[in-house]
């Protein structure tokens, strides 16, 4: 993206996790994936205590009754954070149960924070928050 042109096919020979559409990034103008991934660099520096620094737990700590997405938490200290994926093409419903917890907010990338029982918009992430309840 730095020289001005998305990655081809073979620059995800070897992925990590999830393969991207390709044919998807390579319809994206290098300007748009740029400052996409710029949104998603300060999202993670935001949240930092929890993605960077806290543990990561997988799916440990909460459940969620949805197949149409993908989720995954961090916990630090009293918070526990689920990072949401609706890798899906429609709006998705997602609220996980997180027991012993209260959620205190919830943000994406592109709206900031967001109503956590709205649905999560498509191809989006939601950073859903929430610390140790008291009681």
């Amino acid at each position: 993206m730095l020289q001005d042109s998305v990655p081809a096919s073979d620059a995800y020979s070897d992925p990590a996790y999830y393969t991207p559409d390709v044919p998807m990034m390579q319809q994206t103008l290098p300007k748009v994936a740029r400052e996409y991934m710029h949104q998603l660099i300060a999202f993670e520096r935001k949240f930092s205590s929890l993605l960077w620094e806290g543990k990561f737990m997988d799916t440990d700590g909460f459940s969620l009754e949805s197949g149409q997405v993908l989720a995954k938490s961090y916990q630090r200290s009293n918070q526990l954070g689920i990072m949401i994926w609706n890798f899906t093409e429609k709006p998705q419903s997602a609220i996980p149960k997180v027991p012993g917890y209260v959620l205190k907010e919830a943000h994406e990338p592109e709206a900031g924070k967001v109503a956590a029982n709205q649905p999560i918009p498509p191809q989006t992430v939601r950073l859903m928050v929430y610390e140790k309840s008291s009681k």
